[in-house]
């Protein structure tokens, strides 16, 4: 195979990984909006008024419903496996998640968007060993190939 297919094959293959990453990625980022939307929806459900959560309804103290809704979505999310800055922020914002619904409610958003950006750093960080890793094996043949008597 002549270098110009070699290098179009190539050009193509590095263009189908990307779009991959990208496909992993918009499905990452639809799924935890879905989350986010999910949570609120049922805190919406459960509080709202005439379609509107008032002051007083965000200030008030949470309860038993809502301590199990945000169990539930500590579960969903698997916090375990996420990273340890990661956890650390999850924790900060547990913390802050018991002081009354509004926090809880910023909290749910605050903590599937770490969720993501943990997931997405590691997508991206799997991709980027991988590449660097198939550039070394690559360089490694190019330079052993100068020193090769014919």
């Amino acid at each position: 195979m002549d270098l110009s297919k070699t290098v179009d094959n190539r050009i193509n293959q590095l263009i189908q990984n990307d779009k991959n990453t990208n496909d992993t990625l918009d499905m990452l980022n639809n799924s935890t909006i879905g989350m986010i939307e999910q949570y609120l929806t049922q805190f919406f459900n459960r509080y709202a008024v005439d379609n509107e959560l008032t002051v007083s309804q965000a200030n008030a103290m949470i309860n038993s419903w809502d301590k199990q809704q945000f169990q539930q979505l500590l579960n969903d999310l698997n916090v375990n496996d996420l990273s340890y800055d990661a956890q650390q922020r999850v924790k900060v914002l547990g913390v802050k998640a018991g002081m009354n619904h509004g926090a809880m409610l910023n909290a749910i958003i605050a903590m599937t968007l770490v969720y993501l950006t943990d997931k997405q750093k590691d997508i991206i960080t799997t991709k980027l060993l991988q590449l660097n890793a198939r550039n070394f094996c690559i360089s490694s043949l190019n330079y052993r190939s100068l020193f090769i008597v014919t």
